[in-house]
């Protein structure tokens, strides 16, 4: 939220304070006690409690908006305060025209209830579409648009129709012959084998299985002649086996043919073993001691 307008106004002897969101035209109207910077900084709290903080607020340079303890709170929660210039309503002209818009709406209600009345004018002008922005503040501020008892009837009616379930493919017949899934741990077998008593709606089905009645839905139950044999377990099948060809019948007056022998796979060569040379050990010199042959001088000492 950027930027907020907030103002006091008041109507049949009560006081309103307002604020303007100045993007999305959201309205927030609060019944307070005084025109005193406590119920502006209450309202506010309640208003950024809910909707988080605005950086910029716009007021006029009302007393309670100009004191020490509205400045210290705007400190405190970090927005930035702005005043209007005098004798410029203009500045802070967002909320000045919902003064005027929520003034009428309320005189034109009926009843006698000022917070009834507030909240059915508050429910129009958040769902109605704004002048300048075209759509209305409830769907720019809060993403959707707010339900009326229209729409909810119309949902409900919509509701109230019976969604089409699409069938599905296997179904079965009463007296029918099928195996259900076992879920029992103290059985080995993973289906046993029922017979279908009644259809319970679309997709269930009442079987009797062992002498007692169970409901199975459509998916855990098989056809037998399908993939379920009798005895609870799945046949597998494995591919037959290639069976050697019998050799064809040959002509007696026909001469038989050669057969080729199998060739022998060639021989490798025998490995050629390398013979390793002995290690080589070379013969270290004896160290000789070498002597410098520098000239040594003696040293000059003082005949003292």
């Amino acid at each position: 939220m950027e930027r907020v307008h907030i103002d006091f106004a008041t109507i049949n002897g009560k006081i309103l304070f307002l604020i303007v969101d100045a993007f999305s035209k959201w309205v927030e109207v609060d019944i307070v006690p005084s025109t005193s910077s406590k119920s502006a900084i209450s309202s506010l709290e309640s208003f950024f409690t809910t909707f988080g903080i605005a950086q910029t607020v716009v007021s006029d340079n009302g007393t309670a908006f100009t004191s020490s303890e509205f400045k210290e709170f705007a400190e405190n929660v970090g927005f930035c305060h702005k005043t209007r210039a005098p004798f410029h309503p203009a500045t802070n002209g967002q909320v000045e025209r919902f003064v005027a818009t929520v003034k009428n709406s309320l005189k034109r209600l009926p009843g006698t209830d000022l917070q009834q009345k507030l909240n059915e004018a508050l429910f129009v002008i958040r769902r109605a579409p704004h002048t300048t922005t075209g759509i209305s503040p409830a769907k720019r501020f809060l993403g959707r648009e707010l339900n009326s008892p229209l729409n909810l009837s119309a949902v409900a009616k919509a509701k109230s129709k019976p969604t089409p379930i699409s069938r599905p493919p296997v179904s079965f017949s009463e007296g029918e012959r099928v195996a259900a899934r076992n879920y029992s741990r103290h059985q080995g077998k993973k289906w046993l084998i029922g017979k279908i008593v009644s259809k319970d709606g679309e997709v269930n089905y009442t079987v009797s299985v062992n002498d007692s009645l169970h409901r199975f839905h459509v998916d855990q139950l098989r056809k037998i002649d399908q993939n379920i044999s009798p005895t609870g377990i799945v046949p597998i099948f494995f591919p037959a086996k290639r069976s050697e060809s019998p050799e064809p019948p040959q002509d007696p007056g026909e001469s038989p043919v050669p057969q080729r022998e199998p060739r022998e796979p060639p021989k490798s060569p025998p490995p050629v073993v390398r013979r390793s040379k002995p290690p080589v050990v070379r013969k270290s010199k004896p160290s000789v001691i070498r002597k410098s042959s520098r000239s040594r001088r003696q040293p000059n000492r003082l005949n003292l």
